[in-house]
C-alpha cells in the first residue's frame, strides 16, 4: 500500500508545472534608468504599456560607475539582476544577467534600431522557464 501511494505521488510531482511567471508591470521602476524595455508583442508594450523586462543601468553613487541590469518582477517582487556577460555578434545581441537567486539570459535579434524580437530564459535552481519577448527602446526616454 505504502508503495502505491509513494508511486502516485511521484507521478504527480513529475506532472506539476514548475514555471517561473513573470509578472506584467505598468511603469518602469524608479531604481532604473531605463533604455530598453521587453514584453510579450510590441502593440501591447505601446498601447497597453505592458512590460515584461527592463534594461538599463543603475546609478547607485557619483564614486562608482552606474551598473548595467535589468529588472523582472515575480510573486509581485521586483527583482534586481546585473548584467554579468553581453556578447553582440552580427545583429543578435546575448545578455545573462543574475541576482537574488535568478539567472536571465536575453537572447534577441535587432530588427529595426529601436525595435528587438528574440526570447528570455529566467531560471532558478532547477526551474527554468522561456518566454518570446520583443522590445523596444524606452518611448519615454
Amino acid at each position: 500500500m505504502f508503495k502505491h501511494v509513494f508511486l502516485l505521488m511521484l507521478l504527480l510531482e513529475s506532472c506539476s508545472t514548475q514555471d517561473i511567471k513573470l509578472d506584467i508591470v505598468r511603469k518602469t521602476s524608479d531604481l532604473l534608468d531605463c533604455n530598453r524595455i521587453f514584453g510579450y508583442d510590441t502593440k501591447r508594450l505601446y498601447e497597453e504599456n505592458e512590460i515584461l523586462i527592463q534594461v538599463g543601468v543603475i546609478d547607485t553613487t557619483t564614486e562608482h560607475p552606474p551598473i548595467e541590469a535589468a529588472i523582472v518582477n515575480i510573486d509581485n517582487a521586483e527583482i534586481v539582476l546585473n548584467l554579468t556577460v553581453d556578447s553582440v555578434l552580427n545583429d543578435r545581441t546575448i545578455q545573462e544577467y543574475s541576482g537574488n537567486n535568478y539567472y536571465l539570459i536575453l537572447d534577441f535579434l535587432t530588427i529595426t534600431k529601436s525595435s528587438f524580437d528574440g526570447t528570455c530564459t529566467i531560471i532558478k535552481g532547477k526551474i527554468r522557464s522561456t518566454y518570446h519577448i520583443v522590445g523596444i527602446t524606452n518611448p519615454n526616454l
